[in-house]
C-alpha cells in the first residue's frame, strides 16, 4: 500500500464535526463561512461577491 498522508484528528475537530451533523446546517451555514473567512485570511483575500462565488466553485470542484 502506498501511504497518502496522515491525518491529525483531535477530540475539538470531532466535536465540531458533531456539532454540525446535529444542527440543521450540514452544507450551508455558519461554519461554511466561519470556513471560508478563515481560509481567506490564512491565503490573504477578502470574500465579496464574484470571488464568494468563485471560491465555492473552487471548493466544490476540489472535493
Amino acid at each position: 500500500m502506498i501511504p497518502y498522508g496522515h491525518q491529525w484528528v483531535d477530540e475539538e475537530d470531532i466535536e465540531e464535526v458533531i456539532k454540525v451533523l446535529k444542527s440543521d446546517w450540514v452544507t450551508q451555514g455558519l461554519k461554511i463561512q466561519e470556513f471560508e473567512n478563515a481560509l481567506c485570511e490564512y491565503v490573504g483575500c477578502t470574500l465579496r461577491g464574484i470571488e464568494k462565488l468563485s471560491l465555492d466553485n473552487y471548493l466544490f470542484l476540489i472535493e
